[in-house]
């Protein structure tokens, strides 16, 4: 659309983002309060990487958090429709899925799976897609990692890449699981649990990634989600940015990567404590 308007126009495009970036804040602001809304509204991360940069995962955070307000209100064909339109938008939009096509209907899996096949055929029928990036990028790209890290440094980048994508399913289909056996499996699931640990395990954590948890994060507010979305921003000290010849040019400098760790193991240091003292003062 923003091709349509103005060709390789970056501020239209920009101000497609921002347009998805307020349609998000008033969908939030139908299930939370003014005040944890107000956290996502001024993330610094967001006006960063979506007013500015234009990275399209605002687009991707909108619809999936849609689809999720849509099953709440019992709408599944819409929820399907919008789910299927944010797993366009970027791939990591499948991890909702088993939360929302649990023992549903076929038609609502016909009508998910037939807008990715409506919206990305024409990709396929012109040739070569952005698979074949999707899996160099997957296989072989690091960036800003941490468990993935510590991995490879001990065993080696393959098998790094296979174990931490087995902790990762294990954890996922017991959080799944557990979910659907649940007697709130009608609420909306801790998506900021579910990309959080992805991205603690992921070879590559960009900045903007961190928008998928952030709607979620509003309902359910942590110290660590908010923490990690300031933190981020120091994984932009690079070789790069720096213009050191000793660092490679998307090698984060290791004080900068350090401090983003122990800030956002800080933050999640104190939701576990806050939250095991509120279960004591239940007792």
């Amino acid at each position: 659309l923003a091709h349509l308007v103005s060709p390789a126009n970056i501020t239209v495009l920009q101000g497609f983002m921002v347009f998805f970036d307020l349609a998000l804040i008033a969908l939030l602001g139908r299930f939370a309060t003014a005040r944890t809304v107000m956290l996502y509204a001024w993330s610094p991360l967001v006006l960063k990487e979506f007013a500015f940069t234009a990275h399209p995962d605002v687009v991707g955070a909108f619809l999936l958090f849609g689809a999720f307000a849509a099953r709440k209100h019992g709408q599944m064909g819409i929820a399907c429709l919008l789910a299927g339109f944010a797993c366009c938008t970027k791939i990591i939009a499948l991890l909702a899925l088993p939360f929302l096509l649990f023992r549903q209907p076929v038609r609502y899996w016909a009508v998910l799976f037939g807008t990715i096949a409506a919206l990305y055929l024409p990709f396929v029928v012109q040739g070569p897609t952005d698979l074949q990036v999707l899996g160099i990028f997957a296989s072989t790209w690091e960036f800003n990692a941490l468990i993935f890290a510590a991995a490879k440094h001990i065993t080696t980048d393959a098998i790094a890449r296979i174990l931490c994508l087995v902790l990762f399913l294990l954890w996922y289909g017991y959080y799944v699981v557990t979910y659907h056996r649940s007697s709130n499996k009608g609420e909306i699931p801790r998506m900021d649990w579910v990309f959080g640990i992805f991205f603690v395990l992921s070879p590559v954590v960009n900045p903007w990634y961190l928008v998928w948890i952030l709607p979620f994060a509003v309902l359910r507010p942590s110290c660590w989600a908010w923490t990690a979305t300031i933190a981020v921003s120091l994984s932009y000290i690079t070789g790069l940015h720096l213009g050191d010849a000793e660092l490679r040019a998307y090698q984060i400098a290791k004080p900068a990567w350090l401090a983003e760790y122990v800030l956002i193991g800080l933050a999640l240091a104190v939701d576990i404590w806050y939250r095991r003292r509120n279960r004591l003062q239940k007792v």
